[in-house]
């Protein structure tokens, strides 16, 4: 069995997919945004709206997250507390 191989439109970058505003099937995260060029995760919350971007998240941890079952209780165990974070004051979803 071999691998699709993947098929870029001229000029378009790769990565754009995994940066595109995610919708999360969890009760406590409402979106999500990465960005793999700068390890940069985007969260914005369900109860309170706001949006804190995490600093250095790798890849490899942003697609274990995606597949979690529970998003919530894999970010509580691998994101939240181990992460430098930033409130973002215009958390408004694009």
């Amino acid at each position: 069995m071999t691998t699709p191989k993947l098929h870029h439109a001229a000029g378009r970058d790769p990565w754009q997919r995994c940066r595109a505003l995610k919708k999360m099937p969890s009760t406590s995260i409402r979106n999500t945004r990465y960005d793999p060029a700068t390890k940069r995760l985007s969260v914005w919350f369900v109860t309170s709206g706001r949006r804190y971007d995490y600093k250095d998240v790798a890849p490899e941890t942003y697609a274990a997250f995606r597949r979690a079952f529970s998003k919530g209780r894999f970010f509580n165990a691998f994101i939240r507390d181990r992460h430098e974070f930033e409130l973002v004051e215009d958390s408004s979803v694009d």
